[in-house]
């Protein structure tokens, strides 16, 4: 609530003895908290679609997050091509999806109408879009020929924002999606996005994405201002393309009710961060305390050096090593192998806990220095006709940058 607040805080030890009395005090000026939740996971489920494991992973985890934070079944549009959705992993499909088979245009008339009696000016709507986006502002939908162009989606905002005067937050998670932000800007709007004008890096284990660390605080308590900030941090920490903000008032955003449920996390990790020379493998030691539940494994992503989404990708799979855990030393230890690329690596170390709930990420970097073998110039321990092309690329100067 806006107002003064004031927070006294007092120990007490196990005689009970007092402490003094400390206090603090907070002005909130305005506090915004989001209401309802319209949800795009967009695609076409298809045994071709090599994008759609990581998009019901991606929305299931946004599902989640919403629900910890009490949102209800009815406060949660979730439009999806699926039936078979299990929101808590016991293998069971769930009665949540709203839409099986979204279009663009019933994407925009559930902007329009969905929540339009329940929105008011001191309210706000979150839409969230999971997907494919296109260099020229279009979101897909459904297939190919279902895509929702960005003048379209600022219009049904338009309509729904003059009916209630409702803020909006929109977060797009897409392949050039901060190409959207020019055309829907508007003061009574923020707008996140994975990337700006670029491809947008996902690993197919959905575990390193910009919604999964942007939820993960969003949970907790933080501010979106706040939240975005750390997503950031990190995105950047592992060298993926840094995400966008647009709006004056994130700051004042919060989602839903704050859960005071702990999760697990990691406290101390134990690693060499420069490999010597000949080696390709270090091990690692980290201790993770549990939250509100067990703690069911602790373990590391590696990202190798200069791993970025190419064109011809949806996403891509990066190592995961399970560590054990060592129960007279309270600790998880693994080798992490196969660090034969030169460079920096990047290793995202994560605890999760028996409901699949994952803790903060923990980044750090190894420096390796390689492992040449003849004639693999590019390190992918094969001798072929891409090292040709690479090895003419270097003595023509195209690709100077690669020393030999």
């Amino acid at each position: 609530k806006v107002g003064h607040w004031y927070l006294h805080i007092q120990a007490k030890d196990s005689a009970g003895n007092l402490s003094e009395i400390v206090s603090s005090e907070a002005i909130i000026k305005s506090n915004m908290f989001i209401k309802n939740v319209i949800m795009l996971a967009g695609g076409k489920a298809s045994i071709h679609n090599m994008y759609w494991d990581v998009t019901k992973k991606i929305t299931i985890n946004a599902y989640n997050n919403f629900k910890h934070l009490n949102f209800d079944d009815e406060s949660i549009y979730y439009m999806i091509n699926s039936h078979i959705i299990d929101i808590n992993n016991d293998d069971i499909a769930d009665n949540v999806v709203d839409s099986y088979s979204p279009t663009v245009e019933s994407f925009l008339y559930a902007i329009e109408n969905r929540y339009v009696s329940e929105l008011t000016s001191d309210d706000a709507l979150l839409i969230y879009m999971f997907g494919h986006g296109t260099k020229d502002k279009r979101f897909q939908v459904l297939g190919l020929d279902n895509m929702l162009s960005a003048s379209d989606l600022d219009t049904a905002l338009d309509f729904l924002q003059h009916q209630t005067n409702c803020k909006v937050v929109l977060i797009i998670e897409s392949c050039y999606s901060g190409n959207f932000i020019e055309d829907l800007k508007n003061p009574s709007r923020v707008i996140l996005t994975s990337v700006s004008n670029e491809p947008y890096s996902i690993d197919a284990s959905g575990y390193l994405s910009f919604s999964r660390l942007l939820f993960s605080k969003l949970r907790e308590g933080d501010s979106l201002e706040k939240s975005y900030a750390y997503t950031k941090h990190n995105m950047a920490s592992i060298g993926y393309p840094l995400p966008q903000l647009s709006g004056s008032f994130a700051s004042f955003v919060y989602l839903g009710d704050i859960v005071m449920e702990p999760k697990a996390e990691i406290q101390n990790v134990v690693m060499n961060q420069t490999l010597p020379e000949n080696s390709q493998s270090v091990w690692i030691t980290v201790q993770a305390i549990a939250g509100a539940n067990p703690i069911s494994s602790v373990f590391a992503q590696i990202i190798p050096p200069q791993a970025f989404i190419q064109n011809n990708q949806e996403t891509i799979l990066y190592p995961i090593i399970s560590l054990t855990y060592h129960q007279e030393l309270n600790q998880y230890k693994g080798l992490l192998n196969d660090l034969y690329k030169p460079g920096i690596y990047k290793i995202v170390i994560f605890a999760q806990d028996t409901q699949k709930i994952l803790s903060n990420a923990v980044i750090y970097s190894v420096n390796a220095p390689g492992i040449y073998s003849p004639g693999d110039l590019n390190y992918d321990r094969q001798t072929n006709v891409d090292d040709v092309i690479m090895a003419l690329k270097i003595v023509s100067n195209i690709q100077s940058e690669i020393k030999l």
